[in-house]
């Protein structure tokens, strides 16, 4: 396979190409409320730019409970290192 990915696009035919790498991603409980810190790879078609989060580490940064989650979660912000949902991810 001579790509980067082995992750393809289903609408594109195409393989995805990292988007960016090791970024910390929030996953939250069916409420809404945030759960865990993970790192993880974006990859993206390079035809209809549609992204997938892939890659996710063995273990969390952070979880719920840890006293020291939203200064983790605030570091990644703060260094750009941090994937947020936005209204048109959705």
């Amino acid at each position: 396979m001579p790509t980067l990915s082995n992750t393809f696009c289903a609408e594109c035919n195409r393989f995805m190409k990292p988007l960016a790498i090791g970024v910390v991603v929030e996953e939250k409980m069916n409420d809404g409320q945030p759960y865990k810190l993970w790192l993880a790879d974006i990859l993206e078609c390079p035809v209809c730019e549609k992204g997938v989060i892939v890659g996710f580490g063995q273990y969390p940064l952070a979880e719920h409970f840890d006293p020291h989650y939203e200064r983790r979660k605030k570091i990644a912000i703060d260094s750009d290192n941090f994937y947020e949902e936005s209204e048109e991810n959705e």
